[in-house]
């Protein structure tokens, strides 16, 4: 029975990572029927208490996830959300916040992650190249001229590639952690990438004796990565006669004087909205065909148009103010993770996922998670990205095995038809909560 559990957690693991984006029933994708074994799993374990206990930063998110329902139903009965896309998206945290339980039983099986990784890493990689020259379509739907391999978008992929960079840089593992940073730079995430390349700025120059190791890498990435997107894409251009934005054009558009005049514009002529619909009326459909035909970049017109319409709506009213218009309001992007939150529960919602993530930083202080916490915080700035299902199953794994070592197997007890036996005081301190 030991060695099937062990054997179930981390095919699930490997599953959850490994796998498409593929809906069975309307949004209801297998992954979560497995997130309800493992809530099934975890509700069967012994000793619940002192493994809650020691999941600080959990306590937050529930907070916040408690604070989400309330503000579903209250703005479901004022008829500005659907209470059931409200709920769907406040347990949403709450099905990543699960995975915590996946990671506690990863580490107490002793599951060595890194040849997952490195397998998974090369998984993306011929993914990529097969989506790029067109031999896989991409799930997602995404358009395949910037790197997507299994996720759903090149903003999800960028995410769970910053963790692989700090995972193989803490190894020491130097070709992986290239391969990685080739990854990154193939996603063409702008915001993700700097804040990847800053940490690590800040990192080697605490460490000056392998400073030439980061000058080499990343020299030797950056030519790789501008080497392999240049062949792929040419062939894209090639067979299909569009226009190629790279990636540094990309970032001369958002400063163009093309771009700046249009987004004020857009935030000039906004317009306040009270329901969920007149949004979408305003910025999906016709009106994002409309927000795309100005000039300057399409991705800061639009992010700048929802901004300007969801934000002074929120602020229009005091309970709004104070627990947002709720989740669901604004849709699935708002490209702006905190003014997401800010818009679906108010400023009290934005105020508590902020203490979530300082206690993060303060919980994986001394670990190389509290890199990825970093580059996923400034990411947010501009990307949804604490709603990116792999990039946060990944940081809740990671929790999961951080808590090990505190509570060691008293938390994990017995779990009914299998009984799972109790380590020795010799066998705790093999814990692989650092992956060193």
């Amino acid at each position: 029975m030991n060695s099937l559990l062990k054997t179930i957690f981390v095919l699930i693991f490997i599953y959850c990572l490994f796998s498409f984006k593929v809906n069975l029933i309307g949004e209801i994708r297998f992954d979560d029927m497995l997130v309800a074994l493992l809530l099934l799993a975890f509700l069967t374990m012994e000793n619940k208490r002192e493994f809650i206990q020691k999941s600080t930063p959990a306590h937050y998110l529930v907070v916040f996830v408690v604070l989400s329902l309330f503000s579903t139903f209250y703005n479901a009965i004022s008829d500005r959300i659907e209470i059931i896309q409200g709920i769907l998206f406040s347990i949403r945290h709450f099905e990543y916040l699960v995975f915590i339980f996946l990671g506690y039983a990863l580490a107490h099986y002793q599951v060595q992650l890194a040849p997952i990784f490195r397998v998974y890493l090369l998984y993306v990689i011929l993914l990529i190249i097969l989506q790029s020259n067109g031999l896989v379509d991409p799930v997602s739907g995404f358009s395949a001229d910037r790197a997507i391999a299994n996720t759903g978008g090149p903003w999800e992929l960028a995410a769970v590639s910053a963790f692989l960079v700090f995972f193989f840089l803490e190894k020491k593992d130097w070709f992986y952690f290239t391969l990685a940073l080739v990854v990154l730079i193939l996603t063409e995430s702008r915001v993700t990438t700097l804040a990847v390349f800053v940490v690590l700025a800040f990192i080697f120059m605490r460490h000056k004796k392998v400073a030439f190791v980061f000058v080499s890498v990343f020299l030797s990435t950056t030519l790789s990565a501008v080497m392999l997107s240049s062949s792929m894409l040419d062939k894209n251009i090639a067979s299909d006669n569009q226009e190629y934005i790279s990636v540094f054009d990309r970032v001369q558009q958002v400063f163009s004087r093309d771009s700046i005049s249009s987004i004020s514009e857009l935030v000039n002529n906004a317009r306040l909205v009270e329901t969920q619909s007149e949004y979408y009326l305003l910025t999906y459909g016709d009106g994002l065909n409309e927000i795309l035909q100005q000039d300057g970049d399409g991705s800061a017109l639009v992010r700048f148009a929802r901004w300007s319409i969801l934000i002074p709506s929120t602020l229009d009213n005091i309970d709004s103010s104070l627990i947002g218009l709720g989740p669901s309001f604004a849709g699935k992007a708002v490209d702006g993770n905190y003014v997401r939150l800010f818009i679906e529960t108010g400023f009290i919602g934005l105020v508590i996922y902020l203490v979530f993530l300082i206690s993060l930083v303060y919980f994986f202080r001394g670990s190389f998670v509290i890199n990825y916490v970093i580059v996923l915080a400034s990411t947010a700035v501009f990307i949804d990205v604490f709603t990116t299902y792999k990039a946060m199953m990944l940081l809740w794994v990671y929790i999961g095995i951080q808590v090990y070592p505190q509570c060691f197997d008293r938390c994990l007890g017995s779990i009914k038809k299998g009984r799972i036996p109790a380590m020795s005081s010799n066998d705790n301190k093999l814990s692989i909560a650092s992956e060193k």
